[in-house]
């Protein structure tokens, strides 16, 4: 996967455990299979936009935030 996919599966993952939630629980809110969910943290498939907007609300966290690369 490319820089980018990779960037916005690790700003999911630090989100989510940041807010408590476990990959699980955050699979159920979103409506997605849990091992869809875990391949989209692993960044071994690309997120869909409509996946990232459900995640963001969630986690109540803004979509450009997941773009964010800390160095």
């Amino acid at each position: 996967m490319n820089m980018i996919n990779k960037i916005v599966s690790n700003n999911i993952k630090k989100y989510r455990k940041e807010r408590g939630l476990s990959q699980n629980l955050l699979s159920k809110s979103i409506g997605m299979e849990i091992n869809k969910y875990k391949l989209i943290e692993e960044n071994k498939i690309e997120i869909e936009i409509p996946v990232l907007y459900k995640i963001s609300i969630v986690l109540d966290i803004s979509i450009d935030k997941f773009f964010n690369s800390e160095k």
